[in-house]
């Protein structure tokens, strides 16, 4: 059976797929044990782990993705595939739940045929027993309703607003009882808003998928030059990837790529300052096609505890590449996009250079020397310096409660020493680039994934708002 999963997963016989056939067979013998053991270790029995694999391989094929990884290191392969089976995982989870709930088919319009807005129930105790992505739903509602209301009252009602409430008022005075149903209406007004924003979403996104799921074309090809202007190195693009993205509407994500004009500057002299700059308000750098990197996202439980792209419990929708596109139609990155790489060679054999970061240090993927001062040293991946902490969350309000299970960025914390990289995921040392040494930033198969910080001062072009904060 460990072996057989090359048949199963392959597409029919034939000259043209001869060569995922002997690839997929490959990849299986080399990762099959680990990728399983990680299905197990997530809960899975024994035949689902079996079938998870599998299907995680299938997708492998059907997208095409095989003869790229084939030709990484299997410390890369090693490390995309226990991304990508966690995801798999994740999704496995969530589409069994929908299953259970009756399919996800909505049968209740929430807009009558005169365009008026039905009447919804309370549906507290529905949501105390409901499915994941409800509850996701009612905490991002409750965040906002925490930023509407003034932090006396949210403390003296939020016990009675979590979703683990029973719905009762217990013994409370006249006046908060007032209050708490006029926040608990407030509450039901922004579940409302975000319930019909995810039903209008799913009209192209449905659509799509029904002519196949392929993905669509860009509306404009690849369009990208970096020129150096006096000290400063000017990268214009239009944000359209050279390599082919994810379908786009999908899952997690109801936007279209659309073309962009970026027009970012960094310092061909950049200098590293005192303390590391949070890039939180600002694209993180951008990579040598024109995407740019991102480093956190804007879904929250808090401003203090922000949702993971990749490896978290929230769908955003990321694509292969580990990117998606915002409502502005700006395709991302979030992580190493293999797409990209695959494209300028693979790292295997040499350091790979594949952007520019807002600060103008340069941008590699995970592998570099393992002696940073010997450029003849062997190359290896860099391990970033971050752990999960221990214990659990705060409870609500002051936190979502629960482990630290990488569900947040605030789930991990940096350990010093840890790893090859610093709090920047970062370090300094010689590259094919700079050989005689320069500050650089790696991006990693485990989190950070892309760096949250960075070394230098970030030109201003990359902000999206305000300026960035010192840590």
């Amino acid at each position: 059976m460990m072996f057989g999963i090359a048949e199963e997963c392959a597409p029919e016989p034939s000259a043209d797929h001869a060569e995922d056939a002997s690839l997929c067979g490959a990849l299986c013998r080399a990762h099959w044990s680990r990728l399983f053991l990680l299905a197990r270790r997530s809960g899975c029995e024994v035949h689902d782990a079996e079938d998870a694999v599998q299907e995680m391989f299938e997708k492998l094929v059907r997208r095409g993705l095989l003869a790229a990884l084939a030709r990484q290191p299997a410390e890369t392969q090693s490390a995309h595939l226990a991304v990508r089976m966690r995801c798999h995982l994740m999704n496995r989870w969530r589409d069994g739940r929908r299953l259970q709930r009756g399919g996800a088919v909505v049968i209740v319009p929430l807009v009558s045929d005169d365009g008026c807005v039905v009447d919804v129930p309370d549906t507290r105790a529905e949501d105390a027993r409901g499915s994941a992505t409800d509850i996701h739903r009612k905490l991002r509602a409750l965040a906002r309703l925490r930023m509407e209301m003034k932090p006396q009252n949210w403390s003296r009602l939020a016990p009675w607003l979590m979703p683990a409430d029973d719905g009762g008022t217990r013994q409370t005075s006249g006046a908060t009882r007032v209050a708490l149903h006029r926040a608990r209406r407030r509450l039901r007004e922004l579940m409302l808003a975000a319930a019909l924003v995810c039903c209008a979403s799913a009209l192209p996104l449905i659509a799509h998928e029904g002519q196949g799921g392929h993905a669509a074309a860009p509306t404009a090809a690849a369009s990208v030059t970096i020129t150096i202007e006096g000290d400063e190195r000017v990268i214009r693009a239009n944000g359209i990837p050279d390599h082919q993205p994810g379908a786009f509407p999908r899952k997690g994500n109801p936007n279209r790529i659309s073309p962009q004009s970026h027009n970012f500057r960094v310092t061909t002299k950049p200098q590293a300052g005192a303390q590391p700059v949070s890039a939180q308000r600002g694209w993180f750098g951008v990579a040598l096609n024109g995407v740019p990197f991102e480093a956190g996202t804007a879904e929250f439980w808090s401003q203090e505890w922000r949702y993971e792209a990749i490896g978290g419990t929230m769908n955003l929708g990321l694509d292969e590449h580990l990117a998606h596109v915002q409502p502005t139609g700006a395709y991302h990155y979030h992580g190493l996009p293999a797409g990209l790489v695959a494209a300028r060679g693979g790292d295997d054999k040499t350091m790979l250079l594949i952007g520019w970061a807002a600060d103008g240090f340069p941008i590699y993927t995970s592998r570099a020397h393992a002696d940073a001062k010997d450029a003849t040293s062997a190359l290896k991946p860099m391990r970033p310096s971050y752990k999960l902490r221990p214990g659990m969350r705060p409870p609500p309000p002051h936190g979502p409660g629960g482990a630290h299970n990488g569900a947040f960025t605030a789930d991990y914390e940096f350990v010093a020493g840890s790893g090859d990289l610093d709090e920047c995921n970062g370090r300094t040392g010689v590259t094919p680039e700079f050989p005689q040494g320069t500050y650089y930033y790696c991006l990693t198969a485990e989190f950070p994934f892309a760096p949250r910080m960075w070394r230098g001062t970030p030109d201003a072009s990359f902000m999206k708002r305000g300026p960035p904060r010192r840590r």
